[in-house]
């Protein structure tokens, strides 16, 4: 079976079963952008800024792109900049805070920031469980959530963005005896598991029945995927609002969803930008249309649930949405799908809660007469606009557009091996720097038995993020697996030194011998 890159996990009881892996001990400490925490670690800094960390098992050089902070309590000073700054050294100062102080006021300073520092890390990891959750509320949403509060900021303000950009486009508001949607983010794969009730694969759900929420795993190793699931299972949500008691058909839902998941927060300008084009989405359609497929416009809307209303139909919904001769009408029929009283829906219950919808046949019909492409002559215009469309304005280019998609074929559902493969092998010639690439490659290589190709594409995810200890952990299997017992142990034990603190990696002190039988 293969164990893709949304990596298993154990109860977390088996931590407490297991014996602890050995860690190298320090007062320092390092935060990276991700969320990792190491704490009680010993850093090594240059002047220049660069960190090491000293484990029992090995050390480990940190790229500087994926550090948030660190504290190293034997830090030397900055190099000097200039003249005027060397002289302030030779004099025995040191700037400290914007300001020169003596050497032993700074050192005093410094451990002072640290223990306070280190009492809010701290308070920071125990909050990664479930039951230490945290709290908070804005204008839309009620949120619960375990992710570092650096990391909750930045999701907490797309979506408050992504609401209002939403809101403007269709017009819907919140219900007033129910303004928030709870939205509870999970740090850990095994939390997520457990209290939301998915599946192993699902990265995100909206329930749409009251008590309305929506579930996510932050999956770190893949920041950009857990994104574009937010997006796409908080549209539902947010498609929900135009009738609360309609449940949209799978076309337009799915395709509209994909739509505004093709969305990009810009961190610094607190600006959110929707309907880009979603790389992964346009491979697919470019492969289908490699081998001669074309769906028609009947075929896709008229059927009442396929895997193509999720690429097929983002394009249809991408091409509607900024055509200025189009768009208009095309909402005209999104919301007369709820709304209006020619639309034959029909009555459904989901457990003991009533519902309308719409069936495909009912959804072309509805198109047609929105659209206004009532003739067969007017149908295949339509369709060759939209064909047009996609060969000459939708386009992908370089080598994320077959990391997404490739990562995307293996992690999503239905799951399409072959084409993720293919796809993964691409981006690596191409000269991929995801290390998440290489870590999905090298899982399929390893579940192939190919384990020299598997160790040296586990050995580049490494190098691209030393401090992952999935990555590490298993460039050790496929060593031990090519005969290099020693060695593959070393990284063995490595991974489970830096996982040691890592409530979402406890699974490696049990996977080892699973792996080995």
């Amino acid at each position: 079976m293969l164990r893709n890159s949304v990596i298993p996990t154990l109860a977390l009881s088996l931590l407490a079963a297991a014996p602890a892996a050995a860690q190298a001990q320090g007062e320092d400490m390092l935060l990276l952008k991700d969320g990792r925490i190491f704490l009680d670690v010993e850093l090594v800094t240059t002047p220049e800024g660069e960190v090491t960390v000293q484990f029992e098992n090995g050390e480990v050089h940190v790229p500087g792109h994926l550090i948030q902070e660190a504290l190293d309590l034997d830090a030397p000073p900055p190099a000097p900049k200039n003249a005027e700054e060397e002289a302030k050294i030779a004099e025995g100062l040191l700037m400290y805070q914007g300001k020169w102080v003596s050497a032993s006021k700074r050192d005093k300073m410094f451990r002072d920031e640290i223990e306070d520092r280190r009492e809010e890390l701290v308070s920071i990891q125990d909050s990664q469980l479930w039951r230490n959750r945290s709290f908070e509320k804005t204008k839309h949403f009620e949120f619960e959530y375990t992710v570092p509060p650096h990391v909750f900021e930045i999701y907490r303000d797309q979506l408050e963005a992504y609401f209002k950009v939403f809101a403007k486009d269709w017009k819907v508001k919140p219900p007033k005896d129910n303004p928030r949607l709870k939205i509870c983010m999970y740090v850990t794969e095994s939390d997520f598991l457990q209290i939301g009730g998915v599946p192993k694969g699902v990265l995100g759900y909206f329930r749409f029945v009251d008590p309305m929420e929506l579930n996510f795993f932050y999956d770190r190793r893949d920041p950009v995927f857990t994104t574009e699931v937010l997006f796409h299972e908080a549209n539902h949500y947010m498609q929900k609002l135009i009738d609360l008691e309609f449940k949209m058909p799978h076309f337009p839902g799915e395709a509209i969803a994909e739509y505004y998941g093709g969305a990009h927060w810009d961190v610094d300008k607190k600006k959110l930008t929707v309907g880009l084009v979603l790389p992964s989405r346009l491979v697919e359609v470019k492969t289908d249309i490699a081998t001669g497929k074309y769906w028609g416009l009947e075929e896709l809307v008229s059927a009442d649930e396929v895997y193509q209303h999720y690429t097929w139909g983002w394009t249809l919904a991408h091409f509607l949405m900024k055509s200025k001769k189009h768009e208009k009408n095309f909402k005209k029929f999104v919301m007369a799908l709820a709304e209006d009283k020619k639309v034959r829906r029909e009555s459904v219950s989901i457990g003991a809660i009533p519902l309308k919808m719409v069936r495909g046949s009912e959804v072309w019909e509805a198109f047609r007469r929105f659209m206004k492409i009532e003739t067969d002559e007017a149908v295949k215009e339509l369709e060759k606009e939209w064909h047009d469309y996609i060969d000459n304005e939708l386009k992908v280019e370089g080598v994320r557009a077959k990391e997404a998609a490739g990562v995307r074929a293996v992690k999503g559902y239905p799951r399409q091996m072959i084409r993720g493969k293919r796809l993964l092998s691409e981006a690596v010639e191409e000269g991929s720097t995801s290390p998440i690439v290489y870590q999905t490659l090298g899982e399929i290589f390893y579940d192939d038995r190919d384990y020299a190709k598997a160790a040296e594409l586990f050995e580049k995810a490494v190098s691209f993020d030393p401090l992952e200890p999935g990555y590490t952990f298993w460039h050790g299997m496929a060593l031990k697996r090519l005969g290099q017992s020693e060695e593959g142990q070393q990284r063995i034990e490595l991974a489970k030194e830096m996982g040691i603190n890592d409530p979402s990696l406890r699974w490696l002190l049990e996977l080892e011998d699973e792996l080995d039988d």
